[in-house]
């Protein structure tokens, strides 16, 4: 230098490059980190590898999904940020039975897990198997004809044609009916 004195790191002087033959990058004059200048006289900068104070996390890559996002901020369910590839949604709340499950999963009626909206969910599209695909119960006296029954006029009413325990009134079942003699 033109005053004699030695180029250091953390003289508050940006040197380039200094005695050593070493670019800094900053020198603030200080040994205060997250204030932009590291003590080696680098810049705190995201996506360097380094995780400096304001920093989460800093992988070193502009890789999404592997745990620490771009900003240098971590990926986390439930933050409202859709992180890929392992959420399938991201609401920003613990709740489930609004469409997005706490762990980030789409609440889906066939997927074999019970959310708020489901009567039932056995995670398959049979029928005849006490849950219907839509995920609603299989139950006589409904309204619905499901496989095992023989008819669901959706009440208990007798004479109607319908029996209560869902097979058809007809003569000759064996079955007396109110409209038979």
């Amino acid at each position: 230098r033109p005053n004699c004195t030695t180029e250091i790191c953390g003289d508050a002087i940006t040197d380039s490059p200094n005695a050593s033959n070493v670019f800094e990058e900053c020198d603030d004059g200080n040994n205060v980190l997250g204030d932009g200048c590291r003590n080696d006289c680098t810049l705190e900068i995201c996506g360097d590898g380094f995780v400096d104070p304001q920093e989460q996390c800093d992988d070193g890559n502009q890789i999404p999904g592997d745990g620490c996002r771009n900003d240098c901020t971590t990926e986390t369910c439930g933050d409202g940020v859709l992180d890929a590839p392992g959420e399938q949604c991201d609401d920003g709340n613990s709740v489930n039975g609004d469409g997005c499950r706490d762990n980030c999963t789409t609440e889906v009626c066939g997927d074999g897990i019970v959310d708020a909206a489901e009567s039932c969910d056995d995670g398959n599209q049979a029928v005849g198997d006490g849950c219907r695909p839509d995920c609603t119960i299989e139950e006589c006296g409904d309204g619905t004809v499901d496989a095992n029954e023989e008819c669901d006029d959706g009440n208990a009413t007798f004479g109607d044609g319908c029996r209560p325990n869902c097979t058809i009134e007809r003569c000759g079942d064996g079955v007396r009916d109110q409209n038979e003699l």
